[in-house]
């Protein structure tokens, strides 16, 4: 019921990254932060992505395959 609970539901296996690996309690960098203030500010530069990944970073998956590809920011894909 709460963004937290989404945040850290194991139920169907981690659905992000760093609540999985732990990485979500370190210190976030100024880039972070100030990515983050605009997100809350309703700066969209994804458009009506849905998901998105860091090809680099994970190996294949269903979205590359089902999704259309939307914008490529800084090495992540978005996809509607």
């Amino acid at each position: 019921d709460t963004i937290k609970d989404v945040i850290f539901d194991p139920s169907y296996g981690y659905q992000f990254t760093p609540v999985k690996n732990g990485s979500i309690y370190n210190e976030p960098s100024q880039d972070s932060i100030r990515a983050a203030r605009e997100a809350l500010e309703g700066n969209n530069n994804a458009g009506g992505s849905l998901y998105f990944l860091n090809p680099a970073k994970s190996g294949y998956t269903w979205i590359q395959a089902n999704r259309i590809l939307f914008a490529i920011i800084g090495g992540h894909y978005f996809y509607l």
